[in-house]
């Protein structure tokens, strides 16, 4: 019997599992950054001139007590503007990808722009200190020529925190 047939057998299945594990260390890895939940961000908005948490420490009964003033404001329907705070953001994704890539891919890259979101679909770059937009670009290699680039925008709309599709 010839050896040919066997060899080019076993070529196939040597190709095709490593086809499968490299495209499923892909897949992980964009449902990790695609997927990245929202808290991340809900935990990162604050009020224009309110700058203090929203939530005031525990008291005895282990209830939370909620700043007054935005209470009333949320009551008399006035007009309060959030945003994101960076430096916030930007540990907690750092934070996220770390813990959850970790032992997946050695090194990626990740690039923060921030906008002011308006209804039309542009994204104009912002440097002040109140962006109520952020994109964040994530960019890494995960075996050899493979690689993964991509990039995810949320932004604050009436005071909720959406994914920009």
């Amino acid at each position: 019997m010839s050896m040919v047939p066997i060899l080019f057998s076993f070529l196939i299945v040597t190709t095709f599992l490593s086809s499968f594990f490299i495209s499923t260390k892909g897949m992980f890895i964009n449902r990790t950054f695609l997927n990245m939940p929202l808290s991340l961000f809900e935990a990162n908005v604050l009020e224009i001139g309110n700058e203090e948490s929203e939530l005031n420490d525990l008291n005895d009964s282990s209830l939370l007590r909620f700043n007054e003033n935005s209470l009333l404001n949320l009551n008399n329907e006035e007009e309060v503007h959030f945003y994101f705070d960076k430096s916030g953001i930007e540990n907690d994704v750092k934070n996220y990808l770390n813990m959850n890539l970790k032992g997946k891919i050695n090194k990626y890259q990740i690039g923060f722009k921030y906008y002011i979101y308006n209804e039309s679909s542009e994204i104009n770059e912002y440097f002040g200190n109140n962006p109520t937009g952020v994109q964040i670009r994530f960019k890494a290699n995960y075996y050899q020529n493979y690689g993964f680039d991509s990039y995810i925008s949320f932004y604050i709309k009436e005071g909720v925190v959406n994914l920009n599709e």
